[in-house]
């Protein structure tokens, strides 16, 4: 069941080796799939098992960092 429209699907790629990286970063319209997702991280997609986990953008997790430290100098 697809729970929001996906935005954007990419998948690494080793220049090195010539092969794409056995991983992908999947970005959703929303969030709320994501925690429906990460609930459980072992599923099962297109006949394989794949692990499922959460990732923030760089500048993301930069805001996080912040904000805690500010909240944490309280």
């Amino acid at each position: 069941m697809l729970l929001s429209q996906i935005d954007l699907v990419e998948q690494p790629f080793d220049r090195e080796k010539n092969i794409k990286k056995g991983f992908c970063f999947i970005t959703f319209e929303s969030g709320d799939p994501v925690d429906v997702i990460c609930v459980n991280q072992k599923h099962h997609v297109g006949g394989r098992d794949v692990r499922m986990l959460f990732a923030v953008t760089a500048s993301c997790s930069y805001f996080i960092q912040m904000l805690l430290a500010f909240l944490f100098e309280l």
